[in-house]
């Protein structure tokens, strides 16, 4: 019918897409959490599990209605179509079981016990078997399409997810996403032929029809891992820019497009090579290809919606600019990034412009305004045929650096009257980084009469104080392209100065340090006189005491 049916999991429905208007036909029930639905394409039914529940909905592709909901184990998964016998095989990953349907009269014909945790499910036409991945049990159970029994069960890494097929060799991809490894098993033997290291967390791969190779996504690490078909060796570890998910291929241009799970774009890949990075919604999830019109649908996790990227063929060279951030303070630093996408994929030229004066030949590179005012950014790249376009112009707006706040040092003082002085301070804080000259400073004081001040140095004066006795505040203003910021007033209090005249108080105490003097030397001159008298006291009695004996 050239539909799409997405599987809207939190609202318990499915939205069924018309390829040929990129439209909304229909949304129609489903069961608790519906998953990737399955299509029969021998009776043109799609079959829905429901990951939350015990079901799978039955939708007839003809006339887009549901007609049945068949009973299964508990929280079924993804299913695989097996072609030979026209059965449908749902693994229930609570049940630890796989539930076969007959697409011929929409019923269950067996329940076959796996292992603990089976998620998913894979055909293999050339020997009829079915491969399903069991979590929890560490093991690929193989099914035999033909008894419906379960023909092997295979060892490999620890977390087994969906494997991938390779129709050239017949060989299995199982990752493993514990052990962060790619488990082979021959489609021959039901052996494992080979085990090998990927990047963290690895989920199910794409196969890549033009060069045999197998493209292995991780949702741990921003990269893909290339493994050749031919021999099973890494060929390549591609950064994604995100930690990514399944991939899909689209025959008609060769690409590998791969969703980035943790951002909001798509990485292209052609061979070992990833040419462009498309904007799409947030968070998006394994892209489907559509043969009919060559499209590549991407649904996108948290934005509820489905990006469509052309697909089939020759794509313009395009480039979108990013600028981050894109306002700010002067001595603004700008992160840029070009996003190219099509041409021939490989691009030889980038050529900046920042509107400052400013030019760079990176594809990212950073560059820092240091004067207010509106600049237009743009950037321009070649692929290797010598076609060029050039991005929209990215504004970059700069504002000037204001003062917040002024502080001065220190926060009060007490001197005494006359020729006592104090330095103080000030200390400026920005809106960013302040400059090292531009600030005007007034200091100023509420009396003028009880003291004078130094003439401005940049950030410091000094007080001194005058003849007269009191309490008065000191401000400084400080003034920078246009603003003014005053700060909170400081307290100086100036005491009384000594009027002892000087031949009484010699040492210049001032009056409460001389009399302090005079009164510890009267002090001193008592005790030495009650001392003496005791002396003389007890000497008078040893004399008499003498003469008694």
């Amino acid at each position: 019918m050239g539909y799409l049916y997405v599987a809207n999991s939190f609202d318990n429905t499915v939205s069924v897409i018309d390829g040929a208007s990129d439209t909304v036909l229909k949304t129609l029930p489903a069961g608790a959490f519906p998953e990737t639905p399955t299509y029969d394409p021998a009776n043109g039914n799609m079959y829905i599990p429901d990951l939350n529940g015990t079901s799978v909905t039955v939708v007839d592709g003809a006339s887009v209605s549901v007609i049945a909901t068949l009973s299964v184990g508990v929280h079924p998964y993804v299913g695989a179509y097996d072609a030979g016998n026209g059965f449908l095989y749902f693994p229930d990953f609570s049940s630890s079981s796989v539930t076969v349907i007959t697409g011929a009269t929409n019923s269950v014909v067996a329940t076959i016990p796996v292992g603990v945790g089976p998620t998913g499910a894979t055909y293999d036409p050339a020997n009829g078997d079915i491969y399903v991945p069991n979590v929890y049990s560490d093991t690929v159970s193989v099914l035999n399409g033909t008894s419906n029994t379960v023909a092997a069960t295979v060892a490999v890494g620890q977390h087994p997810y969906t494997p991938l097929y390779d129709p050239v060799n017949g060989d299995l991809y199982v990752p493993c996403y514990v052990s962060n490894n790619v488990t082979v098993i021959s489609g021959t033997t039901n052996r494992v032929v080979a085990n090998i290291d990927v990047k963290r967390q690895p989920t199910t791969p794409a196969f890549d029809a033009m060069d045999e190779d197998i493209y292995v996504p991780s949702n741990g690490d921003p990269y893909v891992t290339v493994l050749s078909g031919k021999t099973s060796q890494v060929l390549a570890q591609i950064p994604s820019g995100s930690t990514s998910y399944t991939p899909t291929y689209d025959p008609q241009n060769g690409n590998v497009y791969v969703p980035n799970y943790r951002a909001t774009n798509v990485s292209v890949i052609l061979g070992i090579t990833r040419f462009a990075v498309i904007p799409v919604g947030n968070t998006p999830t394994t892209p489907t290809f559509d043969p009919r019109n060559g499209n590549i649908y991407v649904a996108n996790w948290y934005s509820n919606n489905v990006s469509v990227i052309p697909g089939g063929g020759f794509v313009p060279l395009s480039v979108q600019a990013i600028a981050s951030p894109p306002s700010g303070p002067a001595w603004l630093k700008v992160n840029f990034t070009a996003l190219p996408f099509g041409g021939t994929g490989f691009y030889t030229r980038w050529a900046w412009s920042f509107g400052n004066g400013g030019t760079s030949a990176l594809q990212n590179p950073n560059v820092t305004y240091s004067r207010p005012g509106t600049y237009e950014a743009r950037v321009n790249v070649t692929d290797n045929t010598s076609a060029t376009n050039q991005s929209n112009p990215l504004r970059i707006t700069v504002t000037n650096i204001t003062i917040k706040s002024v502080q001065v040092t220190p926060t009060q003082a007490t001197v005494g009257e006359g020729s006592t002085s104090v330095a103080f301070e000030a200390t400026v804080v920005c809106t960013y980084l302040c400059p090292t000259t531009h600030f005007g400073y007034l200091w100023w004081l509420d009396r003028p009469a009880l003291g004078t001040l130094a003439s401005p140095l940049s950030s410091s004066t000094t007080f001194r104080a005058g003849n007269i006795v009191g309490l008065l505040f000191l401000t400084v203003n400080v003034t920078m392209n246009g603003t003014t910021v005053s700060s909170a007033p400081i307290s100086i209090s100036i005491v009384p100065a000594s009027t002892v005249p000087w031949w009484l108080n010699p040492l210049g105490l001032g009056l409460p340090g001389f009399l302090a003097l005079v009164a510890g030397a009267v002090a001193g001159v008592f005790v030495a006189y009650l001392c003496y008298r005791r002396w003389r006291q007890s000497h008078r009695r040893t004399k008499d005491l003498m003469k008694e004996i």
